[in-house]
């Protein structure tokens, strides 16, 4: 079929006389103008149009046997290429539930066969009407399509992809359809759980055999009528009230702590069954009974951290009124000993990403970075008599130390550091006091030696560096008239972001200053305003850094402005920068104003990044030219027209081998083209490497191309 030639060609060619009767030089030209046909079949299924697939594929007949070396030439001469766009493009169709992309693809595509994870996102997108089609032309079926059958690979995740869709009519057709495959049950179970779907839940468990599994994520959404039909066959394992607690369902909460305490068939709660044996942890069974929920090293109290740190705050009082806290250090021991056994079985059914935790320092730190004054409040008051409890010592994070009322200023939450300021004389007298020990207490501390101090509110001059850095001018005021820390780098981290008002109240009311960096990085975000209030209210000045970063970022505005009124220049950086992302505006200006110019790595890091205009211009008008490194760069971006450009052009610069980068990085067609046109193979080392073998379409191009 002939490719429609363009618009712009026919209206062109329509004024020329003598070629009415020439319609091939016509539909050439078009073909020659039209880049959409270059575009691979998987990135024009992306757009969901079958006249552009139509285009593409039409395009091929006109293709001459001399031409040069192109991606559509591939699905010609590549049978593991043209798997691979069969493939991806068909993944495409599926996601998009759009089943005449998907006949398109099998009509032009006979005989292949239909990967499992294409089936697995038909799946996903409860696309029935695909799954059905697939079905009727698998090798097997008797239902004539008019088309060859071909294998097609149902199986995977393809049923725990649809039951996490909600899509049960099609969880049920796949187990229907064939029941060899082999299938990920547990994860349909758990997602069918998950979503509340009690009917597929128990067609699951009593017509596939599949063990119930994922209980916490049905409390996690607070299916609660779920939970109450699974504890019929004691299926309530660890990490359900901590779930709970994390999206704030009390009623499920309130139901799991009744629910444990009513459980009349264990014995009593014991200390020295200290593992998970039986009743909501089942994994083995014991004569004793595990810790309650609510009992000293219990889950409910690691759930009252979960609550709290969401902002759920009814849950956390209510799992605070029902746990047994440790009152002495020999509870204290119990307590700890129970916590590293119920945190390990929490890990078990949730993985490490868990929210479960004592409540602590980082209770504080989290609840107060979110701003959830009332929890702050209460975290105060409630636990400030606890002197196992320390909320205020700071926090280590990458070699800083954090503090509650410096997250509190730089997160912009005012009520929470005003709160803070008010009750620290309070909490300080608290945690001073001393008072009489009774023998008891005495005879602990001559064993377990002194309980630690704890530490008062604090806060530092990263309050107001912090608040100045996210534009909190409120807070920065408050801090400035109320608390004597003062700050440090505020106006440079406010210029830097770009926050004018703050820059000028911060220079009217501190004497700190600022440094070259405040005008440095504001520079580099284009900021011009601040660029300017500061070249005139200040002495601190820029460095060459300004100009560099302004060119890198595209601020063609800041470069010329810097240009004109400040002398400190640019390096060499200013246009490397500017040639890797992209800004050919800011290339030429530097080439035509500043006499630095620019290193080899200028058109290394355009070629990374694909922009073939900014390779192109360097290439003409500069000397410096490129390295190996520009070759591997384009390779493992997969920018096959910077690669066929400096294949041509700089031959000398690019001989090193470059397929290794393209393999390691999945870039199929950049593999390819190093392979088909300058002779290069895959080393060892990479084709031995799982993930390339994993990639599309490179396993079948190993396999046949390099063994």
């Amino acid at each position: 079929m002939t490719v429609v030639p363009l618009l712009v060609v026919r209206l062109l060619f329509r004024s020329k006389a003598g070629f009415g009767s020439l319609p091939h030089v016509v539909n050439a030209v078009s073909v020659f103008l039209d880049t959409s046909v270059e575009l691979p079949l998987e990135r024009a299924s992306k757009l969901g149009s079958l006249p552009l697939l139509n285009r593409i594929w039409d395009s091929l007949e006109m293709l001459p046997d001399h031409s040069s070396w192109s991606v559509r030439r591939l699905l010609l001469q590549e049978d593991s290429y043209t798997e691979r766009q069969f493939r991806l493009s068909l993944t495409e169709a599926c996601k998009k539930n759009d089943l005449s992309m998907v006949q398109w693809i099998f009509e032009h595509f006979p005989g292949r066969g239909v990967h499992m994870q294409v089936v697995e996102e038909a799946a996903a997108a409860g696309a029935m009407d695909i799954i059905q089609y697939f079905a009727d032309n698998e090798r097997d079926s008797e239902v004539d399509t008019r088309l060859a059958k071909r294998d097609i690979f149902f199986g995977g995740k393809d049923t725990a992809n649809a039951a996490a869709g909600g899509h049960s009519d099609i969880v049920r057709w796949l187990y229907q359809f064939e029941t060899d495959y082999e299938r990920d049950d547990a994860a349909t179970m758990e997602a069918a759980v998950a979503n509340g779907d009690k009917d597929l839940v128990r067609w699951l468990h009593q017509v596939m055999e599949i063990q119930v599994c994922g209980v916490p994520r049905a409390a996690a959404n607070g299916h609660l009528s779920m939970l109450q039909f699974l504890s019929a066959f004691d299926r309530i394992p660890a990490g359900v009230v901590v779930q709970a607690a994390k999206n704030g369902h009390l009623d499920v909460v309130r139901w799991a702590i009744d629910r444990d305490w009513d459980n009349e068939k264990d014995e009593e709660d014991s200390d020295e069954e200290d593992f998970y044996t039986s009743g909501f942890y089942s994994r083995q069974r014991k004569i004793s009974r595990p810790p309650y929920l609510t009992s000293i090293g219990g889950e409910a109290s690691l759930a009252v951290h979960t609550a709290a740190i969401n902002g759920h705050l009814k849950v956390a009082k209510y799992l605070h009124a029902r746990v047994d806290w440790p009152m002495d250090y020999e509870e204290q021991k119990v307590n700890s000993k129970r916590l590293r056994n119920t945190l390990a079985e929490i890990e078990k059914e949730l993985g490490k990403d868990h929210q479960a935790a004592p409540i602590s320092r980082k209770t504080m730190l989290e609840v107060v970075r979110k701003g959830l004054l009332e929890v702050v409040e209460w975290l105060c008051f409630e636990f400030s008599g606890n002197h196992t409890i320390d909320l205020f010592r700071p926090l280590n994070e990458e070699d800083t130390l954090v503090y509650a009322m410096d997250e509190a200023a730089a997160n912009g939450h005012l009520d929470i550091v005003k709160f803070l300021h008010e009750v620290a004389p309070s909490l300080e007298e608290e945690f001073s006091r001393k008072r009489k020990k009774n023998i008891a207490e005495k005879m602990n501390e001559a064993m377990f030696g002194k309980r630690s101090k704890r530490h008062g509110i604090q806060c530092t001059t990263e309050a107001m560096d912090g608040a100045a850095a996210n534009n909190h001018l409120e807070v920065v005021m408050w801090l400035h008239d109320n608390r004597s820390e003062g700050c440090t780098n505020a106006l440079d981290r406010a210029a830097g972001n770009g926050h004018i008002e703050m820059v000028q109240w911060l220079h009217a009311h501190r004497s700190e200053g600022c440094t070259t960096i405040a005008m440095n990085v504001a520079a580099g975000f284009g900021h011009l305003d601040v660029l300017k209030w500061l070249h005139e209210h200040t002495s601190a000045g820029c460095t060459t850094h300004a100009m560099d970063r302004a060119a890198a970022s595209g601020h063609l505005n800041v470069v010329k402005w810097l240009q004109d009124n400040r002398h400190e220049g640019c390096t060499k950086g200013a246009m490397d920068g500017a040639a890797e992302n992209g800004h050919l505006d800011i290339v030429k200006w530097l080439h035509e104003n500043r006499s630095e110019g620019c290193t080899n790595a200028a058109m290394d890091f355009a070629a990374q990044s694909g922009k073939l205009d900014v390779v192109k211009f360097l290439h003409r008008y500069r000397t410096e030219g490129c390295t190996a490194k520009a070759m591997s760069g384009a390779a493992a971006g997969s920018h096959v027209r910077v690669m066929q450009w400096l294949h041509a052009n700089r031959p000398e610069d690019c001989s090193g081998a470059a397929i290794d980068d393209a393999a390691l990085h999945g870039a199929f067609e950049a593999a390819l083209f190093l392979f088909l046109v300058r002779g290069e193979k895959i080393s060892q080392e990479v084709i031995r490497n799982d993930n390339v073998r994993g990639y599309p379409g490179f396993y079948d191009f190993i396999f046949v191309k390099m063994w």
